[in-house]
C-alpha cells in the first residue's frame, strides 16, 4: 500500500522528473569550519563541492559529492565520520529533536538524519527519527568520491515536502560529541527546500518576532504563533529555576519579559528591537546563542533546554544579590551559574538525567586539563577580558567546566553563605584574590591545591535541595534533605544505561564574552549514544 501511494504520488510528479534528475547544489571549496565557527582545514574528502536530492522509484536518492574520494578507513581508531542529510521534516525550526547547534544546522530544525558513518573500518548507513528517538539502517553507495544514500518517505515521517542541511562531521575521541574537530555545510545560510520534487535554495525568509504573550507567575513569555509549546516549556524552565534559586538567594528579581524565538536570526533582529542593540552588535550572535539577561529581559536562543534558562536566570539572582561584582571575578559568576542550574535542574524528574551527563561531560573536561597540568589558575580566569580571552581561543568547555566544579567544591566544603560572601567582597571593592583570602582564609593558589587533591565525592558532597514542582495552575516547593549526589548518580544510571552504552552530552556550556556581554553560543543539547553490534549509534 505504502509503494502504491508513492507511485501515485510520482505519477502526479512526472513532468517534473526530467528537471530533478538534472539538478545539482554546488557548495564552494575549502569553507570548512571548527566547532566555533572558525575557518579550519581538513582532508578533501570532508568538504562538499556538489550535492543533490531526488525521487527514484519509491524512495529518496540523495547525493553528496566530495573534494576527494572517501576513504575505507580512519588512519585513528578514535575518529568517527559523518555525511549527513539533515531534515526538518515539518518545516518548523521550533521542533527539533536532534538538538539545536544553527552554526552547523543553520535556521532548521532537525526532525530527521539520514547519514553515513565512518569508525576505523566499519562503515554504515543510517536514518535516526527524532520522533522516536531511534535508528535503522539505511542502503549507501560508495564510487570515489561520491556517496549515495537510499531512505524512503516513511523514513523521515512520510514527509513529501520539507527543508535539509547538508553536513559532513569529523570527531575525535569516537565520536564524542564535545570531540567535533571539523565539519562543512551546504547550504553556508539558511536551507534548500525540497517540494514537489523539486529543490531549490532557500536564501531569504521573513523575520518572525514573537507577538504572542503567555503569562506565568514571574514571567511574560512572548513566542510566534505555532511555537506554543516551546514558549510553554521555556516558561515551566523559567519557573523551576525562579522558585529553585530562593533557596540560596533571598533577593528575587522582578517580573521577567522572556523571548522565545523561532530562529537565531529572528532573535538577531529581537535583540535590535527590543534590548537596543546595535546591528552589528546583535550580528556577533548570528552564530548563535544569546546575552546574559538585560534588565529583566531573556532572549532566549533555539538551542536553549532547562539548563541553559536556569543558567541565565542565576545570572540575574548573582546581580540582585551583588551588582556588577561578577565583572571582576569570572570564574565564581560563571561556576556559580553552572552550579546553581545543574542542581536546580538535577531536581526534574523529565531532565535529571541530562544534568548527570553534563556533570559527567565537566569531570571528564578536568580530566584531561589535570592528566596535562593545564587546570586554569584561578587568577587568570577572573577579569571579563581574561575569561573572554579564554573563550575566543576556543576553550569554553575547560574553563566553564573547571569553574563549575571549583564552585561546587568550595560551596560542598566551606557553604553556600561563604561563597557568597565572596561576592560582596568583591562589590565592595576587594580584588578577587584578596576576597577569596579574606572570606575562606585562603589563597586563591591554595584553594585550587585544595580542588585538585579532591575526590569527586568531597566535590559533591550532601546538600538540602529544595524541588520545585511546576504544574499548569500553580508551582510547589518539596524540601529534601540529606540526598547526595553521588546517589543520585547511581540512581539515575541504573535505570537508564547498561554497560557497555557509551553517554555523550553536545554541545557543551559554551560562552562568549564580548565586553560586558556574556554569549550563550552552543548549549546543553544531550546525546544518548546506543550500540549496535559493532556499530557507534550516535545522536549528533
Amino acid at each position: 500500500m505504502r509503494k502504491l501511494l508513492f507511485a501515485l504520488f510520482l505519477i502526479f510528479l512526472t513532468p517534473n522528473l526530467v528537471n530533478v534528475v538534472g539538478q545539482s547544489l554546488t557548495d564552494a571549496n575549502g569553507d570548512l569550519l571548527d566547532k566555533s565557527g572558525n575557518p579550519a582545514v581538513g582532508d578533501p574528502y570532508l568538504d562538499i563541492v556538489e550535492a543533490s536530492l531526488v525521487i527514484e522509484g519509491s524512495s529518496y536518492l540523495g547525493t553528496i559529492k566530495l573534494d576527494g574520494d572517501i576513504p575505507s578507513k580512519t588512519n585513528d581508531n578514535s575518529i568517527f565520520i559523518e555525511w549527513d542529510f539533515m531534515i526538518d521534516a515539518d518545516k518548523n525550526p521550533s521542533t527539533s529533536p536532534w538538538g539545536y547547534f544553527p552554526l552547523a544546522v543553520n535556521d532548521i530544525g532537525v526532525d530527521y538524519m539520514a547519514r553515513l558513518c565512518l569508525l576505523g573500518d566499519n562503515r554504515w548507513g543510517e536514518v535516526y527519527n527524532g520522533p522516536k528517538n531511534s535508528f535503522h539502517e539505511i542502503d549507501f553507495q560508495l564510487n570515489g568520491n561520491e556517496i549515495k544514500l537510499m531512505f524512503s518517505p516513511s523514513d523521515i515521517g512520510g514527509s513529501m515536502s520539507f527543508d535539509f542541511v547538508i553536513l559532513v562531521r569529523k570527531y575525535g575521541n569516537r565520536g564524542a560529541p564535545d570531540a567535533l574537530i571539523v565539519f562543512d555545510k551546504a547550504p553556508e545560510k539558511l536551507h534548500y527546500a525540497f517540494q514537489a520534487g523539486v529543490v531549490t535554495v532557500q536564501t531569504t525568509r521573513p523575520v518572525e518576532l514573537p507577538n504572542l504573550a503567555m503569562e506565568f507567575a514571574h514571567a511574560t513569555v512572548y513566542h510566534n504563533q505555532g511555537n506554543e509549546e516551546r514558549a510553554k516549556d521555556m516558561g515551566e524552565a523559567f519557573e523551576y529555576g525562579y522558585a529553585y534559586l530562593q533557596q540560596d538567594f533571598l533577593k528575587v528579581p522582578p517580573k521577567f519579559k522572556v523571548y522565545v524565538y523561532r530562529t537565531q536570526d529572528d532573535l538577531i533582529q529581537g535583540l535590535i528591537k527590543y534590548s537596543g542593540f546595535s546591528p552589528s552588535q546583535a550580528d556577533f550572535f548570528k552564530s548563535g546563542g544569546a546575552p546574559r539577561p538585560l534588565n529583566y529581559l531573556m532572549h532566549v536562543s533555539p538551542q536553549f533546554n532547562w539548563h541553559s534558562v536556569a543558567h541565565e536566570l542565576t545570572h540575574t539572582f548573582i546581580e540582585e544579590y551583588s551588582g556588577r561584582a561578577y565583572l571582576n571575578i569570572k570564574w565564581l559568576d560563571e561556576g556559580l551559574a553552572e552550579y546553581e542550574s545543574w542542581k536546580c535542574v538535577s531536581t526534574n524528574p523529565m531532565h535529571g538525567q541530562e544534568e548527570e551527563l553534563f556533570k559527567k561531560s565537566a569531570l571528564n573536561a578536568v580530566d584531561e586539563l589535570e592528566s596535562r597540568n593545564a587546570l586554569y589558575p584561578l587568577d587568570e580566569l577572573t577579569t571579563d577580558e581574561q575569561w573572554g580571552k579564554e573563550m575566543i581561543a576556543g576553550n569554553s568547555y575547560y574553563i566553564y567546566s573547571e569553574a563549575y566544579l571549583v564552585a561546587s567544591y568550595l560551596i560542598s566544603s566551606y557553604g553556600i553563605d561563604q561563597v557568597k560572601s565572596i561576592l560582596r567582597e568583591v562589590q565592595n571593592g576587594a580584588k578577587a584574590s584578596e576576597a577569596v583570602e579574606t572570606v575562606l582564609e585562603k589563597t586563591q593558589t591554595e584553594i585550587l591545591d585544595e580542588f585538585k587533591n579532591a575526590s569527586e565525592s568531597e566535590i559533591f558532597k550532601t546538600y538540602t535541595t529544595t524541588t520545585a514542582v511546576i504544574t499548569s495552575s500553580r508551582t510547589e516547593v518539596l524540601t529534601i534533605t540529606s540526598k547526595t549526589s553521588t546517589t543520585l548518580t547511581q540512581e539515575v544510571l541504573t535505570t537508564t544505561r547498561s554497560t557497555g552504552q557509551p553517554l555523550a552530552i553536545w554541545p557543551p556550556t559554551n560562552q562568549i564574552l564580548v565586553e560586558e556581554v556574556i554569549i550563550l553560543i552552543a548549549i546543553g543539547v544531550i546525546a544518548i549514544w546506543y550500540r549496535k553490534k559493532t556499530k557507534l549509534q550516535g545522536l549528533r
